[in-house]
């Protein structure tokens, strides 16, 4: 991402590969802005990303009982409902979140219910 913001200034061109577009695609996933990469490419669109599986690096919980959570892919998640939710706060667990209504998130750690997310 840093030689397209780089570019992105200078006015260069950046070319990019099918592969390269869809692991920018995944890094981006949760965001609230239009894709950049969105319709850039010749021939069929690449699909949007519907969900992300990885695992949890650290989960801290906020004064008002809610969790915030920071994954091995290095992007961090707040919890936005207030329901409590269980599951065990350690590294390695699987994680998956995926796109729910109205542009939110919903994200499952290992068998846990499923909490309503939105990236940091």
């Amino acid at each position: 991402m840093a030689l397209l913001d780089s570019a992105e200034h200078t006015g260069d061109i950046v070319v990019l590969d099918r592969a390269q577009v869809r692991d920018a695609n995944r890094q981006l996933f949760g965001f609230e802005f239009t894709n950049p990469f969105a319709g850039r490419l010749g021939g069929a669109p690449e699909p949007e990303v519907e969900a992300v599986e990885t695992t949890l690096m650290s989960a801290t919980a906020m004064v008002d009982g809610k969790w915030i959570f920071r994954l091995a892919d290095g992007s961090e998640w707040r919890q936005v409902d207030s329901g409590a939710i269980r599951f065990a706060n350690r590294a390695g667990v699987e994680v998956r979140i995926r796109r729910a209504a109205l542009g939110s998130y919903m994200m499952t750690l290992e068998r846990s219910r499923a909490v309503r997310v939105r990236r940091q």
